[in-house]
């Protein structure tokens, strides 16, 4: 059972949002940039957005670029949420890509041996 469903309702309504975000306003053409999880705190202040850049050698720029725009995204929430406060944004870097393609790589190798 959730321990608080109104933080994971947010988590989702921001994931998809803030996706639509980076698309729209980010103007990110070289990159593949998706939130893969979003974690809220049980009091809704902080929210937590791990960031999955493809390829993978594009991840500091996107990153830096991402970061200088958290204030406008947090505009851009604002506006489109019914919120009393608008949580802080924290960007995470998330491996899991690099991991399952390291894994499938092994996968690979043990099938052709």
């Amino acid at each position: 059972m959730p321990e608080n469903k109104r933080a994971e309702q947010l988590a989702e309504v921001l994931k998809r949002e803030l996706n639509d975000f980076f698309v729209k306003e980010l103007e990110l053409k070289d990159a593949l940039v998706t939130l893969t999880q979003v974690k809220v705190t049980a009091d809704l202040k902080q929210a937590t957005l791990f960031l999955s850049v493809l390829p993978e050698s594009h991840f500091p720029s996107v990153l830096n670029k991402v970061e200088k725009s958290l204030p406008l995204a947090r505009r851009f929430l604002s506006g489109r949420l019914r919120l009393r406060l608008c949580p802080v944004l924290k960007i995470v870097a998330d491996q899991s890509a690099v991991k399952y393609s390291i894994i499938e790589q092994a996968l690979v190798d043990l099938e052709k041996d």
